[in-house]
């Protein structure tokens, strides 16, 4: 179903027991580890993660007063004018990730 080999994916899940048996990835140094998965594992859950659109970061236009600027379709010089009254802040205005990337954490969604 995710297509990758039975075998590849078993020995990923030996690796992922025995990392979580000593308490860190030898690959990753990652040390947390919420569930317990191992080739025994029953009832798992395969779900295909995809970013949403509320991990997209930027999209509104702002000035430095952090007002919401809309375009002036029909000029070339002083192109936008802010809209009245309307602020952004946050993930909104690209925020510290800018806006050309996606959110970590849209990889832990499902």
């Amino acid at each position: 179903m995710i297509g990758c080999d039975e075998k590849d994916l078993f020995e990923t899940l030996e690796a992922y027991e025995d990392a979580c048996t000593v308490g860190v990835c030898p690959f990753t140094n990652k040390d947390v580890f919420p569930s317990m998965l191992s080739p025994d594992s029953e009832n798992l859950i395969l779900a295909r993660v995809t970013p949403s659109i509320h991990y997209t970061m930027g999209g509104l236009n702002i000035n430095a007063a952090g007002e919401v600027q809309e375009r002036i379709a029909d000029r070339t010089v002083g192109t936008h004018r802010r809209i009245r009254r309307l602020f952004a802040a946050g993930e909104v205005t690209g925020g510290v990730h800018g806006g050309n990337r996606l959110a970590g954490n849209s990889l832990l969604e499902w």
